[in-house]
């Protein structure tokens, strides 16, 4: 029973972090001069190559190293789905701070000025 929950999880997390790992995007390990970007790349392969394991012909060891690279790799990709929400959200913050500057301006602008 154990060894067919640990069957399906190595499955979903396969096809999870098939759908999670763009493949069809350039490798970024030329771009990457920071260490934190060169361990994420080393992840992003790493997952990349579990979720290839045959899962029928792997013994356990080799599926729970695929487990905990696919693990890994989804911990990161959540944390860069995290990051993109927060400065889309500040984007817009700011985005309409200045749609509100703008209409001040414009209304101002509209006003007519007394002489004095």
């Amino acid at each position: 029973m154990q060894l067919q929950r640990l069957w399906v999880r190595a499955l979903a997390l396969t096809l999870g972090s098939a759908l999670l790992t763009p493949a069809t995007l350039p490798s970024l390990a030329s771009a990457a001069t920071d260490p934190g970007e060169k361990r994420a790349e080393v992840r992003r392969k790493r997952a990349q190559t579990a979720a290839q394991l045959d899962a029928l012909k792997a013994d356990k060891s080799q599926i729970a190293d695929a487990l905990s690279a696919l693990d890994d790799n989804l911990g990161e990709q959540q944390a860069l789905t995290d990051r993109a929400v927060r400065a889309e959200a500040e984007a817009s913050q700011v985005a309409a701070t200045a749609r509100q500057a703008e209409e001040d301006k414009q209304s101002e602008i509209a006003l007519p000025r007394r002489i004095e």
